[in-house]
């Protein structure tokens, strides 16, 4: 498959099927009239270098498949936020973010018989959340298809589809974004569980230990979204960056291995009115999730060892 041909199967990806197969037809023949009359006045073929040159002039897939949707819709605020070509999937992809909070509330609330009353409100903070995170992401992705229309081989899992100069090693600049906000959302809850006494759900409560490391996680995630400012500021800091990995990753080791020492990390708060029966129910979930607790962090020992590894290797290699 050519890159003419991945450049236009990506441009379908964000076409109404009903119009795709004409809007695909009339690019294509554009994009290849314009190609033959290039080696026309050349007298040769085009390097995959023109070639990209060529899809570039044209735009990325997303922004070339709004202009052929222009009564879509979109998010605007001031300026155009997310684009027509994008706004459907954004629209679906919310739809299900939300949808599964409202499936895990309702769970939650049968399973751990949660009062109804508070059923809403914990919704509306999950609504608000997701909405939040899932609108963000679809911003960032519409703002770097403007800003990097050669960039679009990850969109086919092609990721060699435009063949790009050499070049020295750079943070992305979106990954930092969202790292910000993702880091700065995880704040917000940490704050709301932990800066509480006795919190959890129901009679289910989180083990002193998590209040013991409620400073450093906060300290720690602080950290990290200095980190990503930094790289948003000066995206070629690679190694600052790898260094920087380096530390973090060694940080997490060590309060996974704090957390792993403590061995208990919910605790139950027996309600005066269960009765025996419900009483051992309870001891018994509370033993499941703590085993649950137990497996994922040893699996997050393996991840984060497996990531230290690599970042170590980085930082060598951008050493020499």
């Amino acid at each position: 498959m050519t890159q003419v041909d991945r450049y236009l199967e990506t441009v379908g990806m964000f076409l109404p099927e009903r119009q795709k197969n004409d809007i695909l037809s009339e690019l294509s023949d554009n994009i290849r009239s314009r190609i033959e009359d290039r080696e026309a006045e050349l007298g040769r073929q085009l390097t995959d270098t023109e070639l990209q040159d060529i899809l570039k002039d044209y735009g990325h897939p997303m922004s070339v498949a709004g202009r052929y949707q222009p009564e879509t819709g979109g998010l605007m605020f001031g300026k155009q936020l997310i684009g027509p070509a994008l706004f459907s999937i954004y629209v679906r992809v919310l739809g299900i973010s939300l949808l599964v909070a409202l499936a895990v509330q309702v769970v939650l609330t049968i399973a751990l018989e949660l009062p109804i009353d508070g059923v809403f409100a914990r919704l509306m903070v999950h609504v608000f959340l997701q909405s939040a995170a899932v609108t963000l992401v679809f911003v960032l992705i519409q703002r770097m298809a403007q800003e990097h229309p050669d960039q679009w081989g990850w969109l086919t899992g092609h990721a060699d589809v435009v063949t790009r100069t050499a070049s020295l090693p750079k943070i992305s600049r979106l990954e930092s974004g969202l790292q910000i906000v993702l880091l700065a959302i995880f704040i917000a809850i940490t704050y709301q569980f932990l800066s509480v006494p006795d919190a959890g759900i129901g009679p289910f409560k989180l083990a002193p230990i998590w209040y013991a490391l409620y400073v450093p996680f906060i300290l720690s995630m602080v950290a990290g979204i200095m980190l990503s400012a930094i790289n948003l500021a000066r995206p070629n800091w690679v190694r600052f960056h790898a260094a920087a990995q380096v530390g973090f990753e060694l940080f997490s080791l060590t309060m996974i291995g704090i957390l792993l020492a403590a061995g208990l990390w919910v605790t139950l708060a027996v309600p005066a009115e269960a009765t025996v029966a419900a009483e051992q129910k309870l001891v018994e979930i509370v033993a499941y999730m703590n085993q649950y607790f137990f497996y994922g962090l040893l699996i997050s020992v393996v991840i984060s060892l497996v990531q230290l590894v690599q970042n170590v290797r980085r930082y060598r290699r951008l050493s020499r």
